[in-house]
């Protein structure tokens, strides 16, 4: 059974907002992947689609070209910084639905901090420093862990995996201090 508790769990695990539809039928094809013949059972609380009860489709093969699942999330608006001197550096925060969380400092590196800086148009990251540098955070801790390049625009566009059973406290938020935000000087010259 696929519905919208399903589509809710992978949208908060790709850190893509809320759940808007569930759909199956192939809707947006078939996919490169193979299919998994297997079936997921949310209860609307999970972050991970792998913490649901999956359940093996033994009784029949699914085609990917007619059952495929598919899901459509509301997005994720920008991150902020939080804590900082301004709003280029601070303990990163995402809004996952209508919470904003801390991101876990697992694996947090520069690369991630330079994603977040280019998205903000905070200039170049100078420092990705974890263990809450500045102040703890209140709110719940995501624990994603970010795998950019650098070169994203957006920190929804990095691959994201979950830091699994380990635990993150508000002592290990994620921070990002960038250069400062860039500014074009223009010159006019009216000539008379």
């Amino acid at each position: 059974m696929w519905d919208m508790n399903e589509a809710r769990a992978f949208c908060k695990f790709l850190s893509c907002g809320d759940a808007v539809s569930a759909s199956g039928n192939s809707q947006f094809g078939a996919g490169q992947a193979p299919m998994l013949n297997i079936e997921l059972h949310c209860k609307s609380t999970e972050d991970d689609p792998w913490k649901c009860e999956v359940k093996p489709l033994t009784h029949r093969n699914c085609s990917a070209e007619k059952e495929a699942a598919g899901v459509v999330c509301s997005g994720q608006k920008a991150p902020r910084l939080v804590g900082g001197n301004d709003t280029c550096s601070g303990r990163l925060e995402i809004l996952l639905g209508d919470t904003w969380g801390t991101v876990c400092d697992t694996d947090w590196d520069l690369q991630d901090a330079a994603v977040v800086c280019n998205q903000l148009g905070c200039g170049a990251a100078i420092a990705a420093p974890g263990g809450a540098f500045l102040e703890e955070g209140t709110g719940p801790i995501w624990n994603y862990i970010y795998e950019c390049n650098g070169n994203e625009m957006h920190l929804r566009d990095c691959p994201v995996s979950s830091s699994g059973h380990q635990k993150c406290s508000h002592g290990n938020g994620a921070g990002v201090i960038c250069s400062g935000r860039c500014f074009i000087q223009l010159h006019v010259f009216v000539i008379i």
